[in-house]
């Protein structure tokens, strides 16, 4: 999957191509339902290194963790063993925490599935929420 940055209406949206390859499906040739998670995931830390604070940056570097403290999915359409799609992330940032919602679709431009996840700043000392780093925020808004 290759990583693509646009800029539309003032706010740059984020988005990520890829395709169902063999080991991310199921037996009967369908995207096995834990990897529309993964595939989210890949997409999120892309996102994060496009803004200048990798997750290994944050994770060496910095005194925050960002852990998911829910995810959810819904599935619109399946997707398929060399089905081709691109996920399309936007985020909602509140004081400590953010959601992001990353949008499959197919070529055709038909919605295959939603996932959202739930992510707080937590400080690596106190395990406690803090407040996101500004440079976090900044990034985060820029797809909201």
């Amino acid at each position: 999957m290759t990583p693509e940055d646009n800029t539309r209406h003032g706010h740059r949206t984020f988005e990520k191509t890829g395709e169902v390859k063999l080991a991310d499906t199921d037996a009967a040739g369908f995207l096995f339902f834990a990897n529309l998670f993964k595939l989210a995931h890949d997409a999120y830390e892309s996102f994060m290194t496009s803004t200048g604070l990798g997750l290994n940056q944050i994770i060496q570097n910095m005194d925050y963790l960002l852990p998911i403290v829910h995810a959810e999915a819904d599935y619109k359409s399946p997707l398929r063993l060399g089905d081709r799609f691109r996920i399309f992330l936007k985020s909602t940032v509140q004081n400590h925490s953010f959601v992001l919602t990353a949008c499959f679709r197919v070529l055709s431009g038909e919605i295959a599935a939603e996932v959202r996840t739930v992510h707080v700043a937590v400080s690596k000392v106190t395990g406690k929420k803090i407040p996101l780093s500004e440079q976090l925020r900044k990034g985060l808004l820029e797809i909201s």
